[in-house]
């Protein structure tokens, strides 16, 4: 690409190393590769967003009840939120598992009130599926905001190799909109 100096800043030759057909232009500091082929990220040690995103599926996949609980969980969906707490807390303690975000919009569909919600939400392992905006799974906004992370696509983050998986973990039972006895009025 020439300057105004009449200075070559890139060579302007495409990249070969592409498998399909040349598209982006190669640089001597990217080894003669396009910034696609050269592997930035992988030899840097840095997570790219795509691969991020399937590790805290997979995390949220291991970290969920079995379909065999889930079904009895949701047969019980009617109980009061006090039950529901003691119940989700009980699980997390025995099994180390949480509740998937289909299942908890089934829970709090059943019983719509903001004390479910701050209640199922505190036990969703795969919180980034919190949506206000899916038509079909509507969350109230409130729950979008304290546990969905603003609707925000967990493809989107993106971290060194160390990063958390996923990069917070459902609160729980140590959830302090669950933990205010005052607003929730739940005796433990």
């Amino acid at each position: 690409m020439p300057l105004r100096s009449g200075k070559r800043y890139l060579i302007s030759h495409k990249c070969h190393a592409c498998k399909d057909t040349p598209k982006y232009y190669s640089h001597k500091n990217f080894d003669y590769k396009c910034s696609d082929c050269w592997e930035y990220c992988e030899k840097n040690g840095i997570m790219t967003s795509k691969e991020f995103g399937n590790k805290c599926r997979e995390w949220a996949k291991d970290n969920i009840v079995q379909e065999s609980l889930e079904t009895f969980i949701l047969k019980n969906k009617h109980i009061s939120d006090q039950h529901l707490f003691n119940f989700l807390k009980q699980i997390l303690e025995s099994t180390g598992k949480y509740i998937s975000a289909e299942t908890g919009l089934e829970l709090f569909n059943a019983r719509p009130t903001t004390n479910r919600g701050h209640i199922v939400g505190s036990f969703i392992a795969d919180w980034w599926e919190i949506s206000s905006k899916t038509p079909n799974k509507k969350w109230p906004s409130y729950m979008d905001c304290y546990y969905g992370n603003y609707s925000e696509d967990i493809t989107k983050w993106s971290g060194v190799n160390h990063a958390l998986i996923p990069p917070k973990k459902p609160r729980g039972p140590t959830n302090d909109m669950v933990n205010n006895k005052i607003m929730m009025n739940i005796k433990y």
